[in-house]
């Protein structure tokens, strides 16, 4: 199916309950953690992924990417590259704890790989907590200013 068939909204405030019930319907765990911007991806209405970009202050420089879900049978298609690089053109400076399975995905969009010693000092106890529940973690940054 060709990737222009799919369409990328960004949800308002009012909204946040379509993300949260998609995650829901698929037994995935993500939640609102700061400030916050939810993107869906769409196929003929019907919400087939989801990405979150939270901030945990206005203040904050970097974003933390987290709650990427696309659905199964929608997998290996380009739609998580779709939402990461639509998300890149609005968040500048982006961080993601993700699963070292999904390197190629992070890499692939300009992500470097790094040490936990490079996080900023408000994003230190969420990446410990995540690794205390998956040791399998890995640190991408995207730091681009002109990835837009």
């Amino acid at each position: 199916m060709p990737l222009s068939k799919f369409t990328i909204q960004k949800l308002n405030k009012d909204r946040k309950k379509d993300i949260k019930s998609f995650y829901k319907l698929n037994s995935y765990s993500a939640s609102f953690i700061g400030y916050d911007h939810a993107y869906i991806l769409t196929l003929e209405d019907k919400i087939i992924g989801a990405v979150i970009i939270s901030y945990q202050s206005e203040n904050n420089r970097y974003a933390l990417l987290h709650g990427l879900f696309i659905e199964p049978s929608f997998r290996n298609k380009g739609c998580a590259n779709l939402l990461i690089k639509n998300v890149m053109r609005e968040h500048k400076h982006i961080i993601c704890f993700a699963e070292r399975e999904l390197e190629c995905i992070y890499i692939s969009n300009g992500f470097i790989e790094e040490k936990s010693d490079k996080l900023p000092s408000y994003l230190i106890k969420r990446y410990e907590s995540y690794v205390k529940k998956s040791t399998r973690l890995s640190i991408f940054i995207n730091n681009d200013e002109d990835n837009g």
